[in-house]
């Protein structure tokens, strides 16, 4: 992903943004995406993290990763440290599995952090 300055509205300042692009390694058609939001708590992520229970795992991710929702919709919760990344994602109805595109992109995420 590449990093750049995103223009913020009402005559503010300009604030940190990125963007990027996602090689998935999958057929996964990613025109019908309806939403991807990611968003880094830190200081103060494991103890965010340590909150949540009874969600299942996915230990690929970080120091841990949690999941939550189904196929067209749902959050993934990855440790990094003390770092929490929290991706919300909205997929259309006919994908199968989100994990093939929410897994890389929070894994990509917490190697920048």
């Amino acid at each position: 992903m590449k990093r750049h300055e995103a223009e913020t509205g009402g005559g503010l300042t300009r604030a940190p943004g990125c963007t990027g692009v996602l090689d998935t390694d999958s057929d996964m058609d990613l025109a019908g995406v309806h939403s991807i939001s990611v968003q880094i708590t830190r200081p103060g992520g494991r103890a965010v993290f340590d909150a949540l229970t009874g969600l299942p795992t996915l230990p690929v991710l970080g120091d841990g990763g949690l999941i939550s929702g189904g196929n067209a919709g749902g959050d993934v919760w990855a440790v990094k440290g003390d770092a929490l990344v929290h991706l919300q994602y909205a997929m259309p109805v006919g994908v199968d599995d989100p994990q093939p595109l929410v897994v890389p992109l929070v894994s990509l995420v917490l190697t920048r952090l």
